[in-house]
């Protein structure tokens, strides 16, 4: 299945990016990523953001990296959740972290989508 997967077309947004920097009017406003620019076109850093930066690099034990797929403990942890603590599929999942999560479930269905068109997902939610 994977092995016949196309290469995927690069992200549009990467040449939105790149037109607003060529572009020279200065009039101009940048939409396109979501990130809250100044006058002089800066990202600033808010000062509750850098407060909570200090905070956590006090507390911090380490400077090593995480694996690519996050915190093994909380992967672990968040599929026996969903799953239930004795479910057999607990062997067959594989959990990871991601930055974005409303992008990465766009991603997982895109890829649904390619390799097994006639697919369809979702589930029911279960009762409380």
């Amino acid at each position: 299945m994977l092995a016949t997967l196309q290469i995927a077309e690069p992200d549009p947004l990467w040449a939105l990016i790149n037109s607003f920097g060529q572009d020279r009017r200065a009039e101009k406003m940048d939409l396109i990523v979501g990130v809250y620019r100044d006058a002089s076109g800066q990202t600033p850093v808010m000062r509750a953001v850098r407060e909570a930066e200090a905070r956590l690099a006090a507390a911090a034990t380490s400077k090593s990296y995480r694996a690519l797929s996050g915190n093994a403990a909380f992967n672990a942890g968040i599929s026996r959740f969903l799953l239930g603590e004795g479910a057999e599929t607990l062997g067959r999942q594989c959990t990871i972290q991601t930055v974005g999560g409303t992008g990465a479930l766009r991603v997982l269905a895109d890829f649904i989508a390619l390799v097994s068109p006639m697919r369809r997902y979702g589930a029911p939610i279960p009762a409380m």
